[in-house]
């Protein structure tokens, strides 16, 4: 739990501040689901760039993912589901909305929501396997069956 809170700071830092605009800057906005990324795919810049955007914006909410799959462990897939798209999209509203000149993009949306699902997805895959895992491994002394010859 303590480590939420840098967590939270730095979403703070990346989606919220506001960044000074130059002076011939417009503010970018991106509603059309699927153009910043065909933007991005075609576009100038080498394939390290286009992965690192890629994937900053998928990663970016992998650790509320993880988080939600350790606390919603015993609620279902469309829950999470409906978690993991909302707050994203609540990020990109807010860059929006807010006069922060920061890109407000569909796509980061969807890549972020992305994301944080199968991060959800995975702790719950993980944390399941461990859980059984304790409860069917037999550890001596504790769980230990002594043989016939000995009882």
């Amino acid at each position: 739990m303590v480590l939420a809170i840098p967590y939270v700071l730095a979403l703070y830092q990346l989606l919220i501040v506001p960044r000074v605009p130059t002076f011939d800057q417009v503010r970018p906005v991106n509603l059309i689901p699927g153009w910043g990324l065909v933007h991005l795919l075609i576009g100038v810049g080498g394939v390290q760039h286009k992965a690192f955007v890629i994937l900053g914006n998928a990663s970016i909410f992998v650790p509320l993912g993880m988080l939600l799959g350790l606390w919603l462990s015993r609620a279902n897939q469309i829950s999470m589901l409906v978690i993991a798209v909302l707050v994203p999209a609540a990020f990109e509203t807010y860059q929006y909305l807010a006069p922060t000149w920061r890109t407000a993009d569909i796509d980061s949306a969807i890549v972020g929501a992305l994301g944080c699902y199968l991060a959800a997805i995975a702790t719950r895959r993980v944390a399941g396997a461990i859980a059984r895992n304790r409860t069917t491994t037999n550890t001596w002394p504790n769980n230990a069956k002594w043989p016939k010859r000995l009882q």
